[in-house]
């Protein structure tokens, strides 16, 4: 059985890290919806935020960029009638953009993700880090990054804390407030009928269970990153 959607997932975030170690901030997100038989209708122009696009005639299989830069407005369909600018106090925050292709049986997903990382940790940093949770929870090397760029330019990577951990240098020291643009090309794996995790990740007959199964921005605490395993 194969789901070949692209699904495009925004997410805009009030910190840095999206909470699964200690001390994590409070976030907004836009959660993942499980891929349906139809596409999802995703708001095509920012000039006119009620407009919605039409069945896609493209192939299955066809994967688009995200597009990470998209005004706020663009997701005034997505709020409650009268709360559609809540959103613009988020706007030039860290958000998540991602263009994915699921496969079941066995679960595959394909992902680019883009990530606008705004420092706010009040420190200059020279990297930052990645949690590839997945890694944690099945002991192997589950979610893979194929590659990384940041700001155009390839960046080499390393892994560690059993490689739920990815360490990517900065190609310049980033200020507080300042705001850099991030490419990760990944791919998660996952066993057939099988739950891990205590039922946090996997799959079985009734379906897939992809709790935080994408590279997420670890959490800076007071005196750098937080690399620690997770529980």
């Amino acid at each position: 059985m194969r789901l070949s959607r692209i699904l495009l997932v925004v997410f805009v975030l009030l910190a840095a890290g999206l909470a699964c170690g200690p001390n994590s901030p409070a976030s907004m997100s836009t959660p993942v919806k499980a891929l349906s038989p139809t596409p999802a209708v995703i708001p095509t122009s920012p000039a006119n935020p009620t407009s919605q696009s039409t069945q896609s005639s493209e192939p299955p299989g066809t994967m688009h960029l995200p597009m990470i830069d998209s005004p706020a407005s663009t997701f005034y369909p997505a709020m409650r009638p009268g709360f559609e600018a809540d959103v613009d106090g988020f706007a030039a925050g860290t958000r998540y953009a991602l263009a994915l292709d699921l496969t079941t049986n066995p679960v595959r997903v394909e992902g680019v993700e883009t990530v606008r990382y705004l420092n706010d940790t009040g420190s200059t940093l020279d990297d930052v880090i990645f949690r590839l949770y997945p890694n944690a929870l099945t002991g192997g090397a589950s979610l893979t990054v194929e590659s990384v760029i940041v700001q155009d330019q390839s960046i080499s990577t390393s892994l560690e804390v059993g490689d739920s951990v990815l360490r990517v240098p900065l190609p310049e020291s980033l200020a507080p407030g300042d705001a850099i643009t991030m490419q990760l090309t990944f791919n998660l794996t996952l066993p057939e009928n099988e739950l891990i995790g205590y039922g946090r990740m996997g799959s079985s007959e009734h379906g897939a269970v992809l709790s935080s199964f994408l590279p997420l921005l670890s959490v800076y605490q007071e005196g750098g990153w937080w690399v620690e395993p997770p529980i």
